[in-house]
């Protein structure tokens, strides 16, 4: 498996100096000179734990590697062996087997993980026997890899890609017989087994149409809808490379109707019900529009309704459809709310309006079950499971807070990872009301010890420990609660100690001192002992000015990796979207100003003077107060960053500081010989053009002319790389003079 799984590495551990919080602590030494400890890992942007290591000592180094004990699940697969599970974290890829009741490591990495950069999707096919990953090759983009879970045969499926932290950018028939990819904004199917043949029908051939993977979903029954502008068509699996080798003479696909508005396949989204007679199309995350299918010739198809995704939570920034009986379909809204920035999920019964029908606060993603009548999502120390025909409660488990879920193919159970433990949960049912919950194994650690030549680990303070058996490596829960017992890291051999790190990267080391070896003292892991005491810093700043589409995304990642930022705001912004100003207001982020105006203001059109640079923050002031009670920072920039010295002094004068950002950064701004620079390719400049004491700006919205793509689409790739660069973000006044 080592092929398949060397890849989930290649970002997550390739960091140089971040600034990251590893700690260490636990330290327990029995008297055969083996050491249990733990590792805990306090990295923004990513699951918080605590993992057990064993390692046994050696005069002057170790005798052999630590050994990883515990197995925190980050992700969950299951492959086409119904035998064992694959689950991975931070520290690489394990499996554990159901018949030896074991877990094994398959890839692991070779240093301790301090990177801030989340590991690759992987999208398995439904059958599990075949695996999609983009294999990371730069900043920005990476290679589309399929491979063989069986063999572990890989292909190379599109060489450049765009690298999206939670996409890959393919979908499985229901089948898996063939997926769809995108590839320079055209999507193409392919039979995965023909992939590895020598003999395939060219790319080319293979063509839907133009589009993204946003153009295109499956039918239960293994159909394709496709979108393309206004027109819905629909195409059998078994006539796909007959449409595609005659596109030209049949089109696209029968014509299932015309949508209402053009389809824009970067930022819209569409669901189609398992008999493809129903459709949802969600526009900008604020506009659903429900359709009737039908064989269309090119006609409107039937609406059943246009309803807004607007109230006073705030807007989504994600959605989901799933579809009940013939009159019941259920809509799934993550939103941040206008009053608190908290994330609220919201699932509404689509009716004549769009019905609230529950509200969750600080919920996961929700996950349907393979025969689609289930569906589960954490929240808090529970997992609930929900019949999506009539939205009612099934289920729920309780007890620890859910790091990730997976269904079992019968629907009937789920394997859940928690912080404590991995377990099966059996669904309850008639003769067993709660369901059956079985321990695979532990997740992570409060605390262990040595009893004799055993290891006992609690996953919490408040419940039963487990006895670590080294053979099988697994764990057995204990008939009693365990005696507690106090942790010494001293034998006649050895002392054990942690001491402060030479490399900031970690908070403190792990000191070995061997009494039978005078004067030998080592680090357990060399790595916290080699010197980096350099501190980089940047800052992120936000621009506020005409649109708001990438507000939600941008307050929900910086919660997320708990940054500071900055957002500047204008004055147009605060007319045009008072409630967007007031969350950003209350998000506790520092509020600059903008000016009242996006006026060009060395634009020869306008004559500026002193005082009207003086009105124009004051006023600035004043509709910032009227709108969120609060003043604004004594800090400014000019209107699209257009200044000359005559503005700068009255600013100056007016008391105010005047900021200045990444020359030529900002997405709504920059321009190339043919218009707009990429995103990707302004990622790139920016990463390669770190420095100490920079300012980088990002606009919260799509300019007037509209691009592409924009940066705030990627705010959590840019954080991540720019931590796992070696900078601290930190606020902008610390890098003002």
């Amino acid at each position: 498996m080592a092929k398949f799984f060397s890849f989930c590495l290649v970002m997550f551990f390739a960091s140089s100096f971040s600034f990251a919080g590893v700690s260490f602590g636990n330290i327990d030494l029995n008297n055969n000179n083996e050491l249990i400890y733990t590792v805990s890992h306090n990295i923004p942007g990513l699951s918080k734990y605590k993992s057990l290591f064993y390692a046994p000592l050696g005069t002057q180094t170790l005798e052999a590697e630590p050994a990883l004990l515990t197995c925190y699940p980050e992700h969950i697969y299951k492959m086409n062996d119904d035998s064992s599970l694959y689950i991975q974290n931070r520290y690489g890829m394990a499996n554990y087997s159901f018949e030896t009741n074991s877990l094994t490591w398959i890839s692991k990495a070779d240093s301790l993980p301090t990177s801030y950069t989340k590991q690759a999707p992987i999208l398995i096919s439904p059958d599990g026997a075949w695996l999609c990953y983009v294999n990371p090759t730069g900043r920005t983009e990476g290679s589309l890899i399929l491979e063989n879970a069986g063999t572990h045969e890989t292909v190379i499926v599109v060489e450049k890609q765009e690298f999206k932290r939670n996409e890959t950018g393919v979908l499985w028939a229901p089948d898996s017989k063939c997926f769809l990819y995108e590839k320079n904004g055209d999507i193409y199917f392919a039979e995965a087994s023909s992939l590895f043949g020598r003999i395939q029908l060219e790319e080319k051939m293979r063509k839907i149409g133009h589009g993204s993977i946003n153009s295109v979903r499956w039918t239960k029954s293994g159909s394709l809808v496709y979108i393309d502008g206004d027109i819905a068509y629909l195409i059998q699996e078994n006539e796909l490379y007959t449409r595609s080798l005659y596109s030209s003479v049949l089109g696209s696909g029968t014509v299932l109707g015309r949508l209402v508005s053009h389809f824009d396949y970067l930022h819209d989204k569409f669901f189609v019900d398992n008999e493809g007679s129903r459709l949802i199309v969600l526009s900008g995350s604020s506009l659903v529009a429900f359709y009737n299918l039908q064989d269309g010739k090119f006609s409107y198809a039937p609406v059943k309704g246009l309803y807004t995704l607007s109230s006073e939570l705030g807007p989504s920034y994600a959605c989901d459809v799933f579809w009940g009986d013939s009159s019941n379909v259920y809509l799934w809204a993550d939103s941040l709310s206008y009053a608190k920035g908290e994330k609220v999920s919201t699932v509404y019964s689509i009716k004549n309006t769009l019905v609230p029908v529950l509200s969750i606060k600080n919920s996961s993603s929700p996950l349907l079950s393979p025969n689609g009548r289930l569906l589960a999502f954490s929240c808090g120390k529970a997992l609930y499971v929900y019949d999506v025909y009539n939205w009612k409660r099934v289920a729920s488990l309780q007890g620890q807070n859910i790091a990730s879920f997976l269904w079992e193919k019968d629907s009937l159970s789920l394997y859940v990872g928690g912080v404590e433990t991995l377990v099966k949960w059996t669904l309850p049912t008639a003769s067993v009301k709660d369901g059956e919950t079985e321990v695979l194994y532990i997740s992570s650690v409060n605390s262990a010890y040595w009893a004799k030549d055993e290891i006992i680990a609690f996953p919490s303070a408040k419940r039963r420990g487990y006895k670590y058996t080294s053979k099988t490596n697994s764990w057995e829960l204990l008939d009693s609660a365990g005696e507690q017992k106090e942790l010494s890291g001293r034998n006649e051999y050895f002392r054990v100690y942690t001491d402060s790190a030479r490399n900031n990267i970690f908070d403190n080391s792990i000191y070995v001192r061997s009494f039978t070896a005078p004067g030998v003292t080592y680090p357990l892991y060399a790595e916290c002992d080699s010197l980096n005491t350099e501190k980089k810093r940047v800052a992120l700043v936000f621009d506020a000015v005409g649109a708001t589409e990438g507000l939600s995304n941008i307050l929900n990642t910086l919660d997320e990796f708990n940054v500071d930022a900055t957002f500047f705001i204008n004055g147009e912004f605060i007319r045009r979207y008072p409630l967007e100003t007031r969350q950003i207001a209350s998000s506790s982020y520092s509020c600059a100003s903008g000016f009242f105006s996006s006026a060009n203001l060395v634009d020869n059109t306008f004559i500026i003077d002193e005082d009207f640079i003086k009105r124009g923050l004051a006023r600035n002031e004043d509709e910032f107060l009227d709108a969120t009670g609060r003043e604004l920072s004594l800090y400014w920039h000019a209107p699209q960053y257009k200044v000359n010295e005559k503005i700068l002094i009255a600013g100056k004068n007016a008391g105010y500081r005047y900021v200045n950002t990444m020359e030529g950064f900002s997405d709504a701004y920059s321009m190339g010989e043919s218009g707009f620079v990429e995103t990707n390719a302004l990622v790139d400049y920016m990463l390669s053009s770190l420095h100490d004491g920079l300012i980088i700006p990002i606009n919260v919205g799509r300019s007037s002319l509209l691009r592409k793509d924009y940066l705030y689409e990627k705010i959590d790739l840019i954080i991540s790389s720019i931590l796992d660069s070696g900078y601290q973000i930190v606020p902008m006044e610390t890098l003002i003079p």
